[in-house]
This record gives structure tokens, C-alpha cells and sequence, in this order.
């Protein structure tokens, strides 16, 4: 017994020469001042409204809160946050204290040509009745399974991160498919009226040939020309149909399923950004909040391969009844008790603590290359989005210019052409030149439309305060409750 205290002050004084390692520091990374293209016109945008409701377009407020709910990628992102969830309950509890519960009933007959065991004498048969508690705990001296914990919790958060940054792309991808959807539209609904210019024409045409003051060339050439206006709407009705099926599927739907409203007219999009664009929204991406959770379990990891190199400390300890009389099971001498320290320490394990030390030291330096890659990726999207964004601007006013002008030259064409003041190809060309304009001008409505879209993804549409940012607040306050199903939240450690 004089040995116990000794022992005692030789295991703290290897517990005070070890040292446990040190906590996850998020790595200092320095973000752009500034943007290298600013907008022009500023203004102050509302708060807490979705980004995309800066269209006033109610069938696309309808599409956002239907992809929300049921877009495949958002529901699989949300059962993986649950197993994640799951996964970290799992680890944190094996910090707790575990109790067993055991009964144990048997009969038993020893050989005679045999010495006597605990229980039984040689030959004779004997019964055992037992009925007890084990219960064990691993004294966490140095952080092996408060790591593991760590790890599990930060994984976690990185699902959370990646939940938020699936329902940032799939929503932008619905609002850029709807966009090219209303593209397709507004290219057929000019395709159809150019196509019923060149049947007026046509007909004009054939009029004047009729009467000896249009040659045969020309008949050709406006029949030729209705034939053309008709074959262009094919590949547009192709591009309709594709972009409508892309929305079906991105609301868990079969393609034709889907039923919009009439087309009316492309979105407007808002014609200024925000006055402050700083560039900390970007930490607010849920790609580089993911990036930095996964960081922070691979640091979490390497501690706890760190640690293994230090003894583990457990209590144990039973409680119970044995008897050999199922009688006497509950009688006070039936009572067996044991408890004591557990010691293990791992002296010779073949180099495997230390190769794992290294594959988990390789894992924090990936992931801390990751985390720096993710942020200059965002730092690219916004640059290019910002860059779009001002040059379709400047380009809108020059479509609408040209238009203009396009259209006066063929209502002049026309006017000559029916009065007998030009042949055909003056028509012809500056018809051509009407359709080219239209269709640019529509495209680079579409375009600057997809470039704000682009915009506020690459800020995860913190922009407008929006549910993105609500999102992620709302989830992470579920890390200070539980409900009943833990179908939404977890309880912190």
C-alpha cells in the first residue's frame, strides 16, 4: 500500500512533462482592400429581402421558394447535415461516463481429472447466478476524444457551410435558367414578328410583281427571306424547351411538368449596387466558411494524433450479486464490488503513431491550401461578376441606340421600296440589320440580368441581407438546443 502514493507522483510528474497541443488559430488572410471594378451608380439596397426579389418578378419569387423546399441537391445537402449531426453526437458522447448493465445465469460441471477452479471442485456441478453493473470512464487527460469532438463539431459546421452554399448555387442557377428561359421568349416573340414582317413584305412583294414594278429576283429573294424568319424559330423554341426542362429538374420535377405564366417581358435588373461593396462579405461565402470548418477539423485531428503518444487514464468499476444459489442472489453476502485506475500507454507500436502524426499534419496543410484557393477563387468571382456587370451596363444603353436607329432605317426602306424608290436588297438589308440589333439588345438584357444574378452569388447574396445570411444564423443557433427528433439541431458541448 505504501507503493500507491509513489506511483501517484511518478505519473504526475510524466503528466507534467507532457504537453497537450495547442488549440485551432484561424490563419490570418489578408483580403483585397478594394475592387478593381467599382460600380458606377451606388444606391442603398433593402434589408432583409432576397436578392432576388430586386427583379419584381412575382413568377420568379414563386420558382425561389418552391427550389428551396425541393430541389434535389438542397434535400440530399440537408440529410447529409443531419448524419453529420449525428456522427459528431456520436463521438461527443464517448467522453461521457458508459454504464452496462449484465445478468448472467449458467450451469456448470467440472472435470474430475482436473484441479479445482474458482467456483467448482473436480467432478461435481455447480450453478452461477450473477446480476450487476460495469461502468467505465476515460479520464480525457490530454485531449485525445476533446479533439475527436472538436473534429466531429467542426465537420459539422462545414456541412452546415455546405448546406448554405448548395442553396446559394442551385437558387442562382434557378434565377439564371428562368432568365434564359425569358430570353428564349422574348427571341421568339421578336423571331415571330419579324416572321410576320416578311409575310407583309412578301405579299407586297408579289403585289408589285403582279403589276410589271418588282422583278422575279426579288420575288425570290422575299420568299426566300419568309422561309428564313421561319427557320429561325426553331433553335429558339429548342432553347425555350431546354431552359424550361433545366427549371423542372431543378425543382425535383419530370420535364412538361413544369407550368409558367405567359411570357410578359424579360426582368428589369437593377440598374445600381450597393454604395459599399467591402470585401470582408467575402469571409460571409459559405465556401470559405466551409473551407475553414474543414480546416479546423484537420488542425483538430492532428491534435488528437499528437496526443496518442500519452497514456490513457479510465476509471472502472462493477457492482453487483453472485451467487450459486439463485435463493441468496439478493442477500446482503451475495454483494461483489470492484473499482480502480486503468493505465494503458502505447511504448511500442511500430511507427504507427508517428506515420499517422504525418498523414494528419499532410491533411491540415491541404486543407489549409484549400482554404487559401477558396478565397481567391471568390475573390475571382466577384472581380469577373462586377466586371460583366458594368460592361453589359454600358452596352445597354448602345442596343437601345441601335435599335432605334434600325428600326427608322427599315420603316424607310419599306416606304421607299413601296413607293418605287429602291429595289429590294435596301429592304433586305436594313431588315437584317433590325433583327441583328433586337436580338443583341434582348441577349444583353439577358446578359446583364445573369451578370447582377452572378453578383450577388458571388457574395452569397449578402448584398441584400438575405436568406442566405438568415439561413446560416438561424442554423447556428441550433447548436444551443435540441429538439426531440434532432431533425434540426444538436445540443453544443
Amino acid at each position: 500500500m505504501k507503493l500507491i502514493p509513489v506511483i501517484c507522483a511518478l505519473i504526475c510528474l510524466m503528466l507534467s512533462a507532457c504537453s497537450t497541443p495547442s488549440g485551432y488559430q484561424r490563419p490570418v488572410i489578408t483580403l483585397p482592400e478594394k475592387w478593381q471594378t467599382m460600380p458606377e451608380q451606388t444606391t442603398a439596397l433593402p434589408d432583409n429581402a432576397p436578392w432576388w426579389q430586386a427583379f419584381a418578378d412575382p413568377q420568379l419569387d414563386l420558382l425561389m421558394a418552391e427550389a428551396k423546399h425541393l430541389n434535389p441537391d438542397i434535400q440530399r445537402a440537408r440529410i447529409l447535415l443531419r448524419k453529420s449531426r449525428a456522427e459528431y453526437q456520436s463521438i461527443s458522447a464517448m467522453r461521457n461516463p458508459a454504464l452496462q448493465g449484465n445478468a448472467l445465469s449458467k450451469r456448470e460441471h467440472e472435470s474430475a481429472n482436473i484441479d479445482s477452479s474458482t467456483f467448482s471442485q473436480p467432478g461435481e456441478t455447480d450453478s452461477l447466478f450473477q446480476f450487476g453493473f460495469d461502468a467505465s470512464w476515460e479520464l480525457d487527460f490530454f485531449g485525445v476524444r476533446h479533439q475527436l469532438s472538436d473534429a466531429a463539431l467542426a465537420q459539422t459546421e462545414a456541412t452546415l457551410a455546405g448546406l448554405a452554399n448548395v442553396s446559394v448555387t442551385m437558387l442562382a442557377e434557378v434565377a439564371r435558367n428562368y432568365i434564359e428561359l425569358r430570353k428564349a421568349e422574348a427571341l421568339i416573340a421578336a423571331a415571330q414578328e419579324d416572321e410576320e414582317t416578311a409575310r407583309n413584305m412578301l405579299e407586297l412583294v408579289r403585289a408589285r410583281s403582279h403589276a410589271g414594278f418588282a422583278s422575279g429576283a426579288d420575288l425570290i429573294t422575299a420568299e426566300t427571306g419568309l422561309r428564313s424568319a421561319q427557320m429561325a424559330l426553331v433553335p429558339l423554341r429548342v432553347m425555350k424547351n431546354v431552359a424550361l426542362n433545366r427549371l423542372s429538374v431543378l425543382l425535383g420535377r419530370y420535364p412538361g411538368e413544369l407550368q409558367l405564366s405567359r411570357f410578359q417581358q424579360l426582368p428589369v435588373t437593377p440598374v445600381a449596387l450597393p454604395s459599399a461593396l467591402p470585401s470582408e462579405l467575402l469571409r460571409q461565402r459559405p465556401d470559405i466558411l466551409a473551407a475553414e470548418k474543414l480546416l479546423a477539423a484537420a488542425s483538430a485531428r492532428a491534435g488528437a494524433a499528437q496526443a496518442e503518444w500519452y497514456p490513457r487514464f479510465s476509471l472502472l468499476g462493477q457492482i453487483g450479486l453472485a451467487s450459486s444459489v439463485f435463493g441468496k442472489l439478493a442477500e446482503g453476502a451475495s454483494r461483489i464490488w470492484r473499482i480502480g485506475p486503468s493505465l494503458s500507454w502505447p511504448l511500442l507500436r511500430g511507427g504507427q503513431i508517428a506515420a499517422t502524426i504525418q498523414v494528419r499534419n499532410a491533411e491540415q496543410q491541404q486543407a489549409l491550401i484549400i482554404y487559401r484557393q477558396t478565397i481567391l477563387q471568390a475573390t475571382e468571382d466577384v472581380e469577373n461578376s462586377l466586371t460583366g456587370y458594368e460592361q453589359e451596363k454600358k452596352l445597354q444603353a448602345q442596343y437601345s441606340e441601335n435599335v432605334t436607329l434600325a428600326q427608322k432605317r427599315l420603316t424607310q426602306a419599306e416606304s421607299h421600296y413601296a413607293a418605287g424608290l429602291s429595289d429590294y436588297r435596301a429592304v433586305l438589308h436594313a431588315r437584317h440589320t433590325w433583327i441583328t440589333t433586337r436580338q443583341e439588345q434582348i441577349r444583353s438584357t439577358a446578359a446583364l440580368a445573369s451578370s447582377w444574378i452572378a453578383i450577388n452569388k458571388a457574395f452569397a447574396g449578402h448584398l441584400y441581407h438575405s436568406s442566405a445570411e438568415s439561413q446560416l444564423n438561424d442554423t447556428d443557433s441550433c447548436f444551443q438546443k435540441q429538439t426531440p427528433d434532432n431533425s434540426t439541431c444538436i445540443t453544443s458541448h
